[in-house]
């Protein structure tokens, strides 16, 4: 079976918020007070910390790093959360975004990857007592397969988490942190009418410009190709 995952712990970013927030009050001129700031002022710093990075990863989804997700499928069930997956995963908790996936598929019992298409016409539900290997999708409050599986096939999903929830000192950020601290402290500045506030932004948008340049790695764009699917795994029978 193959590793799809690192371990959770591994690749993740690593500065929380507290660490953020400190260099949020350095930059505005409080750098005496970060262990005791003006009333509020914390609040008001990890809003715009918490904001910055909830625009960011929506607006340029390639930002937060894919991860599968994996569900052990249940004979004749056609509806599996998305909330959550077999992993139980918890360390934060990777919640995948269903508004952010990328491939699904499934996994059937010789290791064989199949993608499933988008999209189950309603027409299909006059054959819903048919059971075998699914092969459509779609999300609604869950995700649907069709037909329902016949055996305990593994639906994979490749998508991008939700973001990690920055609450406590110690929640950890879910993208780049230098980008959120750069927008924050932009936001943060202009509040607080510091003539400066631009400057930030011009950065955050120049920092921007070269972390998503950086996510393309070596891909190639090339219009018109097809990917062909892998040929199934063979089943070897025993000489007699």
């Amino acid at each position: 079976m193959a590793t799809l995952n690192p371990a959770v712990t591994v690749g993740n970013y690593t500065a929380t918020l507290a660490t953020l927030r400190v260099r949020v009050l350095q930059r505005l001129g409080f750098g005496a007070q970060t262990a005791n700031p003006p009333p509020g002022m914390s609040a008001l710093i990890d809003e715009f910390l918490e904001s910055a990075q909830r625009q960011l990863a929506m607006r340029f989804p390639e930002l937060v790093t894919e991860r599968f997700y994996t569900w052990t499928m249940v004979i004749d069930q056609n509806f599996y959360t998305v909330s959550g997956d077999d992993e139980g995963v918890t360390a934060p908790d990777f919640i995948l975004d269903p508004k952010k996936i990328s491939w699904v598929g499934v996994e059937d019992l010789n290791g064989t990857f199949y993608p499933l298409t988008e999209g189950i016409d309603p027409l299909l539900y006059t054959r819903a007592a048919e059971n075998g290997l699914p092969r459509r999708y779609e999300i609604r409050q869950a995700l649907e397969v069709f037909p329902a599986p016949n055996a305990a096939y593994k639906l994979q999903v490749k998508g991008r988490p939700l973001n990690f929830v920055l609450a406590s000192d110690s929640d950890i950020v879910s993208i780049d942190d230098e980008l959120i601290f750069l927008l924050a402290l932009g936001n943060a500045k202009a509040h607080y009418q510091q003539a400066d506030a631009q400057v930030y932004f011009t950065q955050a948008t120049t920092y921007l410009g070269l972390l998503t340049a950086g996510t393309h790695a070596g891909a190639r764009f090339v219009p018109g190709t097809v990917i062909k699917a892998p040929l199934p795994q063979p089943i070897l029978l025993p000489i007699v």
